[in-house]
């Protein structure tokens, strides 16, 4: 039982990581984007 808590809180840390990381470089990609259309 405790190890399938341990188990879930790790997945979620692990997607709450990924999906962090994913917005970060679509927020990179944007901003280049708006620098290029400035410029």
């Amino acid at each position: 039982m405790v190890y399938a808590v341990i188990a879930l809180v790790g997945v979620a840390i692990g997607w709450l990581f990924a999906s962090y990381q994913h917005a970060q470089q679509k927020a990179e990609q944007l901003a280049e984007r708006e620098e290029m259309s400035r410029s």
